[in-house]
């Protein structure tokens, strides 16, 4: 493959992973209140310490002369570097990069540069070919429920000013990538999290099982997204329809004992098609290293098919829905946060 057709692709990539993200942060948004989602407001205005705020979160993405750049970093310096690497910056470069988003007037940037209101959200484009815009750079600071984002098209207006931003935040990760924790696979970064010689935070899950047909509340359905210790939780209605995302925070003795299960089962080296009576789909990544099993009633396949493998998924499932019914108990008292 061409490496311009190469890293067009890894960059569309990119950009459409950090629009995921973005969507699940403003829903996460939308369910947080309104007395704490100041607390980003006045953290950039320089009210309040970068301490103040433990669930501070940046995310910087950016189509530079070396390719497609990305960086990740959290409150305590912690930080994913490209994906790959685990990095960790010091208190002081945190809080210079905290004071850059306050000269630089952040809060008052425009959402867009580069591309017209009305313009349609449309796939990357090369330049001249008569589609819309393509976006090039993104900045992104969320913290207490609220997210500013601020993203650069191809076409039109520039701001140097974004650029300048996003490329010292890049630029701060790039400087400690050489001393980061990167894995071969997914099977090595299941083990360095059993290990604690990976960051909880590096580990992403999700898991879709979808209602049966017709739905009912005999085989409801539901999503739990993971983020380190962070946890989603959507329930289907009785009519098939998803509801309001729930926030949950595992313990640590949860979380260590789903990586020993994922380790136990096999996930890093489950079949891609497995069978299961609902539609269950299992998504796990760890530094970029991802593994997706879809389990259906597949045309051909029996729940004998895949012999101790497909006993490994049903297992590893087993333990995920529990998992989920415990977050889900009105009972349990984990709350938001």
């Amino acid at each position: 493959m061409p490496r311009f057709i190469r890293t067009t692709l890894q960059a569309s990539l990119a950009l459409a992973l950090l629009a995921m993200s973005a969507v699940a942060a403003e829903a996460r948004a939308s369910a947080a209140d309104a007395e704490p989602a100041a607390a980003l407001a006045r953290l950039l205005a320089g009210e309040v310490a970068l301490e103040e705020v433990p669930d501070l979160r940046i995310t910087v993405g950016c189509l530079t002369d070396g390719g497609w750049r990305s960086l990740e970093l959290f409150s305590d310096g912690l930080g994913f570097w490209g994906d790959r690497w685990q990095i960790r910056l010091s208190p002081n470069r945190m809080e210079g990069i905290l004071e850059s988003f306050r000269s630089s007037g952040f809060s008052d940037w425009a959402e867009e540069f580069g591309r017209s209101p009305e313009g349609p959200k449309t796939p990357p484009a090369p330049e001249g070919s008569g589609q819309p815009a393509r976006m090039i750079c993104q900045v992104r600071l969320a913290a207490a429920g609220e997210a500013k984002e601020v993203r650069q098209f191809d076409k039109g207006e520039v701001s140097e000013a974004l650029r300048r931003l996003a490329y010292e935040i890049l630029a701060a990760g790039e400087e400690v990538a050489g001393d980061g924790l990167t894995v071969g696979g997914l099977s090595e970064g299941l083990r360095k999290l059993q290990e604690g010689e990976l960051d909880r935070r590096a580990l992403e899950l999700q898991v879709h099982r979808r209602p049966a047909e017709p739905a009912g509340a005999e085989a409801p359905g539901w999503i739990l997204r993971m983020h380190g210790l962070e946890a989603e939780l959507q329930r289907y209605s009785a009519a098939g329809t998803l509801g309001p995302i729930e926030l949950r925070r595992l313990d640590r003795g949860d979380f260590e004992a789903l990586v020993r299960s994922l380790i136990e089962h096999g996930m890093a080296t489950l079949p891609p098609n497995l069978w299961s009576a609902q539609y269950t789909d299992l998504r796990l990544s760890v530094l970029g290293f991802a593994k997706e099993v879809q389990a259906r009633q597949f045309a051909g396949m029996t729940p004998t098919t895949h012999g101790e493998r497909q006993a490994d998924f049903t297992a590893l499932f087993d333990v995920l829905q529990g998992l989920y019914q415990d977050l889900a108990s009105p009972a349990d008292g984990r709350g938001a946060g």
